[in-house]
């Protein structure tokens, strides 16, 4: 089914990422004022010591609030995994300010349990955040539930697949999903992405619950082999195109073994 609306009839976009994190993340502290240029970390953690897998790299100037009540622990460094002491077990909402390198968690860079892997519930990735995220560097964290980041541009090989949790992704600057890069998010219902010049292989590979697909506009997007091949029924909402422009795009999508499902929507 084709439905050919006014843009802003179709839905409005949502362009102000730090209201509507302050909305989310009030879910789980009250009125705690958002701050575009930090990034937060939803942390299920468990008493004791837990890891902050902080990546190395460039050398970084930056502070982790802990939100376990203890004041801030300056750093000045390459990166590495940091020590959180908690009182308690409980979900704690981390917030680092400053520059430093992203999180990473995949194999490609060292031996992380999958028990640390698991206590990351989400990230809002703000103007500090880098980027890309790198290959495998959130993979496989099971509980993430939703990813966010206004200045987040690539997601790279293998970058988030296998994060079975994976509700929501909402990047509205982004530009390319690598191959695999969100393969098995089998929970994965809704996202939101920018001008799109690259959808990898098997970058929706087993997606299975997706229903939303926001995106805008872009000749030069290319679309790899088996990219939505598992969808089954799906609102593509794109913005900026005319009718024969969104059908070009529609086109590639199912050319790329999607096939038109039950309940799949063009709308623009």
């Amino acid at each position: 089914m084709t439905i050919t609306t006014p843009e802003t009839a179709v839905r409005a976009r949502e362009t102000n990422q730090a209201q509507r994190e302050a909305i989310r993340l009030g879910y789980i502290i009250n009125d705690y004022p958002y701050q575009p240029d930090r990034t937060y970390i939803v942390f299920e953690a468990t008493a004791g010591i837990n890891k902050l897998h902080i990546a190395t790299g460039a050398t970084g100037n930056y502070f982790i609030n802990a939100g376990n009540g203890k004041s801030k622990l300056p750093f000045n460094d390459t990166g590495g995994t940091k020590d959180l002491t908690y009182d308690a077990a409980g979900r704690y909402l981390i917030t680092i300010e400053g520059n430093f390198n992203g999180i990473l968690l995949g194999s490609d860079f060292g031996a992380v349990p999958q028990g640390e892997r698991d206590k990351y519930i989400g990230i809002t990735m703000g103007s500090n955040y880098p980027t890309a995220i790198v290959s495998n560097a959130l993979s496989n964290a099971a509980n993430m539930e939703h990813v966010c980041g206004d200045g987040v541009t690539s997601i790279q090989l293998g970058a988030m697949q296998n994060c079975t949790s994976l509700k929501e992704l909402c990047m509205p600057n982004l530009t390319s999903i690598a191959g695999s890069g969100l393969i098995g998010c089998n929970k994965l219902q809704k996202i939101e992405v920018g001008s799109l010049t690259t959808l990898g292989n098997d970058a929706l590979g087993s997606c299975t619950k997706l229903i939303e697909f926001k995106m805008t506009y872009n000749a030069l997007l290319t679309v790899g082999i088996n990219t939505f091949s598992a969808v089954k029924m799906m609102d593509l909402i794109m913005y900026g195109a005319n009718s024969t422009e969104a059908n070009a795009v529609d086109a590639a999508f199912v050319a790329s073994s999607m096939g038109k499902r039950n309940g799949y929507r063009l709308i623009y």
